[in-house]
């Protein structure tokens, strides 16, 4: 059975460390650094879980975040189902893969999770929320752990490729209206490791 790591929380700060550094290589010795999908420019202030699919049999604990990172708690097998899960209601052109440079779909990934996630404080005027956020990892042929990103209400864009980072391709532009009606994007892009996307706010 996968042991639980406990969350912090203001009831009880002592349950985890409070120290970012700290707190990542404990989840780090638990579970590998590839199971950690990192955002680069991004303050994640909340990621609540609502469903998950992983393939049959194999175990899911749950997720955990911290400043720029989520990280799913979870063994590592490929399978269809949550391939099947990710691309359902989509099309190509609502999703980003970390790694690959063409508009598609996987074929098997390792785990599929959809939750509401917050970058920035609510409470400031910078804050969004993607609800129902689709985040999932797969593996490719470099011997990679990829990820990839989508939502109804995101969209797939070329970008010109930086000389620097050969594997930045694409990003997806994810824009939702706020209980304010006010309209706000995250965009997400490649940064050219398989864990690791850049995002701005607009």
């Amino acid at each position: 059975m996968m042991k639980p790591i406990e969350i912090m929380s203001d009831a009880d700060p002592q349950l985890v460390p409070a120290h970012g550094k700290e707190r990542d290589d404990q989840l780090q010795s638990e579970f590998g650094s590839n199971n950690f999908v990192y955002f680069d420019g991004g303050y994640i202030f909340n990621y609540t879980l609502k469903s998950h699919v992983i393939g049959d049999g194999v175990e899911f604990d749950d997720t955990s975040f911290y400043d720029d990172w989520v990280v799913v708690r979870a063994v590592r097998s490929g399978s269809k189902p949550p391939a099947q899960a990710f691309a359902s209601g989509l099309t190509t052109k609502n999703v980003l893969c970390s790694t690959a440079t063409l508009n598609q779909f996987p074929g098997l990934l390792n785990f599929e999770v959809i939750g509401d996630l917050t970058f920035g404080n609510p409470k400031q005027a910078n804050s969004i929320t993607l609800p129902n956020f689709r985040m999932a990892q797969g593996h490719n042929f470099l011997f990679q752990n990829n990820w990839w990103l989508g939502a109804e209400y995101c969209y797939w864009q070329a970008i010109q490729p930086d000389p620097t980072k050969p594997n930045t391709r694409g990003s997806i532009v994810c824009t939702i209206t706020d209980s304010t009606g006010k309209s706000r994007s995250a965009i997400f892009s490649q940064q050219g490791p398989a864990s690791r996307f850049n995002v701005a706010f607009k």
